[in-house]
C-alpha cells in the first residue's frame, strides 16, 4: 500500500484530524500501567524480571506439589489439603450435604462452583459444576437442611460498593461480577435465577441462610442489605437497609431469631445486628465488641447451644498496630 495511505490513516479517525497536541507527551496509557503492575508482581521482591527462572520455578512448584500430596496422611500434620488441584484462587464458601457428607460444594473467587462426591479424595475428586450462567465468583453455597435437593448460591465478590481506596492492595470495588442468586431443585444438576441482579452486576451476595424447617424462607446478606423471600425466591424484599451484609446466622431452634454482620473497608453501618421477628426489626449488638474495626465479620452459631455465637472480626490494611478478633457471646 505504500506509506502515504498509512500516514493518512494515522491522522484521520472518524473524520477527526489528530495532532501532536492531543495527548501530553508524558501521559502513560492505562494498558501500560497494567502491564507495569503485572511485571512488578512477577519480579517481586526484585525490581525487574530475571533473564532465567521461569522453567526452573515451574519444575520446583511441581516437585513441591508432589511432596505435599505424598505427605497428606502424615499424622504429624493436623490438616491436609483436599483440592481442587486444577484451579487457582481463594475458596470463599464450603457446604456439606448433611444427608450425604461425602458430597461437598465449594465456591471460588474466580473459578465458579465445584463439587466432590468422595470427600475430596482421589486425583479426580473435584468437578466444576456448570450452571449455565456467567458465574465466576461464588461467595456462598447453601443446601436446605430439610430438603437437600434444594440449593442456593450467591454470586459476585464485592469488597465495598462505595470504594475502598486507590491503593492496589485494597482492591477498590469488586473482585468479580455478580448476577444475584441462583437456585437448584435437583441437587445441583440444573440452575435457574432466584434473585436476578443482572441489571446491576456491581452487587454481590455474600451469604445465604435457609430456614431449617421451611425451605421457602430464605435470607440473603448482600452489598445492598439483607433480603428475604418467603416463596422460594419468586419475590424478594429488603428487610434491613445497612449496606455490605457479609454474614448471616439463623437460630436452628427459634428460626425467628437472626443475626447479621455488616461492613468492610470502613463502610457505614458496620456492626452486628439481631432480629427476634424474622427480619422485621433489628437491634445493634455492641456490648463487648471492638470499638472500631474496618474489616468484615463472619458469624456462626453453636448448634448444640444456639445461645453461643462466634464472630470473627477483621481489620484492613489501613489499621496499623491492631489485630483481628475472635469474639464469643453466650447470651444470644
Amino acid at each position: 500500500l505504500g506509506s502515504a495511505p498509512f500516514l493518512c490513516l494515522r491522522k484521520i479517525y472518524f473524520g477527526r484530524v489528530w495532532t501532536n497536541y492531543d495527548r501530553p507527551a508524558d501521559a502513560v496509557p492505562g494498558a501500560a500501567k497494567a502491564l507495569e503492575m503485572w511485571s512488578y508482581q512477577g519480579a517481586y521482591p526484585s525490581e525487574s524480571l530475571p533473564a532465567a527462572g521461569w522453567a526452573t520455578a515451574f519444575h520446583e512448584r511441581a516437585e513441591r506439589l508432589a511432596v505435599s500430596r505424598n505427605t497428606r496422611n502424615n499424622s504429624t500434620q493436623p490438616w491436609e489439603a483436599m483440592g481442587p488441584w486444577n484451579t487457582a484462587g481463594r475458596t470463599l464458601a464450603i457446604e456439606i450435604n448433611r444427608l450425604n457428607p461425602s458430597t461437598m460444594y465449594v465456591g471460588s473467587t474466580s473459578g465458579g462452583l465445584w463439587r466432590t462426591r468422595t470427600r475430596g479424595d482421589g486425583a479426580a475428586a473435584w468437578e466444576r459444576v456448570t450452571t449455565g450462567f456467567p458465574v465466576l465468583g461464588v461467595s456462598t453455597v447453601r443446601i436446605a437442611p430439610s430438603d437437600t435437593s434444594i440449593m442456593y448460591i450467591g454470586t459476585g465478590e464485592v469488597y465495598n460498593p462505595g470504594g475502598a481506596g486507590l491503593d492496589p492492595w485494597l482492591r477498590p470495588f469488586k473482585g468479580s461480577y455478580g448476577i444475584g442468586i441462583l437456585k437448584s431443585t435437583d441437587g445441583g444438576q440444573s440452575w435457574g435465577k432466584a434473585l436476578d441482579w443482572t441489571y446491576d452486576q456491581g452487587r454481590g451476595v455474600n451469604d445465604i441462610a435457609i430456614d431449617p424447617f421451611d425451605p421457602n424462607i430464605v435470607y440473603a446478606a448482600t452489598t445492598a442489605g439483607i433480603y428475604k423471600t418467603s416463596d422460594s425466591g419468586t419475590t424478594w424484599s429488603q428487610v434491613h437497609s445497612a449496606i455490605m451484609g457479609m454474614s448471616l446466622a439463623i437460630n436452628p431452634v427459634d428460626t425467628d431469631t437472626l443475626y447479621a454482620a455488616h461492613g468492610n473497608f470502613f463502610s457505614p453501618g458496620r456492626e452486628i445486628y439481631r432480629s427476634y421477628d424474622a427480619g422485621g426489626t433489628w437491634t445493634l449488638c455492641t456490648s463487648g465488641l471492638p470499638n472500631t474495626f474496618g474489616g468484615k465479620i463472619h458469624l456462626d452459631l453453636f448448634e448444640r447451644d444456639p445461645r453461643i455465637i462466634y464472630a470473627g472480626i477483621g481489620n484492613t490494611r489501613l489499621q496499623t498496630g491492631t489485630a483481628s478478633w475472635l469474639c464469643k457471646s453466650s447470651d444470644h
